[in-house]
């Protein structure tokens, strides 16, 4: 019998990262089973997390943005951690799953511990591995085989011999009808009975294009589950596992609002039907649409279905900067949809950008109103958090070929490092960064989403913004 051991690289972040047993394996174990291939599943965000805590995760989410001596500080350990980790391999085969460009730095140092230790073949996949950086790792004798995109089908075809168009390939592959597949399956994760979150992917890209997400590159065409077939896979988890949370890995829980109306309105039925049975709060990420899009009876709805919290990509609390990053919504819209969840007890979690090319100090003043405003009218009603990031300009997305807007000041091109034409440059970027983390601590109904208190400290002692 074909056997592979399936390992899910870090950094995921923190919810589902650090709790969640990784929803692609867990995807991809049933298709393969089907099949008669053995699965084994570990997933490192957890066990790293567990053995390390809030600051060692969060400091592994730095490694290839930090330098120095903090780079080493980040490194040793966790390759030591590696190292006592994964000890012997029993599968015929390894897959590691690499989620994001962010894992990039971290891949060729375990892959190396891994070659060390078997003598089997290794494949790796996922959406961190474009196609430069998989073929980079081929022809150092890293892996065997790369997949681009999405694991279902292409994996199969690999481990059985076939060809697929996804290996070794340029083009990322994609499962066009998500309703095809079969539930996810968490079996092949080792862990032991204790209560812990889940994943349910119910679609896969997004719906909007905003200029400084990578997202629409990685991801060609949006495509969903419907309502009913989302609703089926949560019922699914509650009844076979020991579940705390769900947490949803769309890049948008509404993106499309016909099915997302039709899952809360299954899901709060199905709990008003089984009244003996415990809501299982879920979380997931959610767009700020036009007021008219959503009605009260809608976020009530999205309550009874067990919503617990919502992490919404608000950006900018200037209109003119959110127009330019193509977010389409208002003041009004985003008032409304912000107020009525906070009334119905609903944690928020506030996604913002410090820096956007086009902001101006005026744009940059209207974010700093927009928390006062959130801390003086809504945070007494829930629990309000926020994300501060400064902007960072990535490759494949719609403002890295706006080079009106800025230029580089080294041949690097690092994300960070870039001056824009109109003025703010990376250390007046920084200094905002500061100002508005520093607003956000004094503001007594906001938080910050770091759980770690020790975080910021790190970041401005070694002069980072992460």
């Amino acid at each position: 019998m074909t056997s592979i051991t399936l390992i899910a690289l870090p950094p995921r972040g923190y919810g589902s990262g650090t709790r969640a047993p990784s929803p692609a394996l867990a995807h991809i174990a049933p298709m393969l089973e089907k099949d008669g291939i053995e699965v084994v599943s570990y997933d490192m965000n957890i066990d790293y997390y567990e053995e390390f805590g809030d600051e060692g995760y969060e400091k592994l989410q730095t490694w290839g943005e930090s330098k120095g001596d903090l780079e080493k500080e980040i490194e040793e350990p966790f390759m030591e951690w590696v190292k006592k980790y994964i000890t012997k391999i029993d599968t015929e085969w390894v897959g590691l799953s690499i989620f994001s460009v962010y894992s990039e730095v971290i891949a060729p140092p375990v892959l190396k511990h891994i070659r060390s230790i078997f003598d089997g073949k290794i494949v790796a996949g996922g959406y961190g591995v474009v196609y430069p950086y998989g073929m980079k790792l081929k022809e150092e004798g890293l892996v065997d085989y790369f997949i681009r995109g999405e694991g279902e089908e292409s994996l199969n075809a690999l481990l059985k011999g076939k060809d697929h168009p996804a290996i070794d390939s340029q083009i990322p592959h994609q499962v066009l009808d998500l309703d095809s597949l079969p539930i996810p399956d968490y079996s092949s994760f080792k862990y032991d009975d204790q209560p812990r979150d889940y994943t349910i992917t119910a679609s896969r890209g997004c719906v909007r294009q905003c200029t400084f997400c990578n997202v629409p590159a990685l991801f060609q065409k949006f495509r969903w589950k419907s309502g009913e077939k989302v609703a089926q896979e949560y019922i699914d988890i509650i009844k076979k596992n020991n579940v705390e949370r769900v947490l949803f890995s769309d890049s948008l829980v509404n993106g499309n609002m016909k099915e997302f109306r039709s899952f809360i309105r299954v899901m709060s039925d199905w709990y008003e039907k089984n009244p003996k049975q415990k809501v299982v709060p879920w979380a997931g990420q959610f767009i700020c649409r036009n007021k008219n899009a959503l009605t009260k009876e809608d976020f009530k709805y999205i309550k009874n279905s067990g919503c617990f919290n919502l992490q919404i990509g608000i950006e900018s609390g200037s209109e003119a900067v959110r127009d330019h990053m193509k977010k389409k919504f208002t003041n009004e819209d985003m008032y409304y949809t912000l107020g009525n969840l906070a009334d119905l007890g609903i944690e928020l979690v506030l996604l913002m950008i410090v820096g956007y090319p086009t902001e101006t100090k005026e744009d940059y003043e209207d974010t700093l109103l927009f928390f006062e405003n959130m801390n003086d009218l809504h945070g007494h009603k829930t629990n309000i958090y926020v994300n501060i990031n400064v902007m960072k300009i990535f490759y494949h997305t719609e403002v890295n070929r706006m080079h009106d807007l800025y230029i580089w000041e080294d041949e690097k091109r690092t994300e960070f490092v870039s001056t824009y034409k109109e003025g703010h440059d990376f250390e007046e970027r920084k200094e905002r960064f500061y100002e508005a983390y520093e607003l956000v601590e004094l503001l007594p109904n906001l938080r910050q989403t770091a759980t770690n208190p020790e975080k910021y400290k790190m970041l401005k002692k070694h002069d980072l913004v992460v």
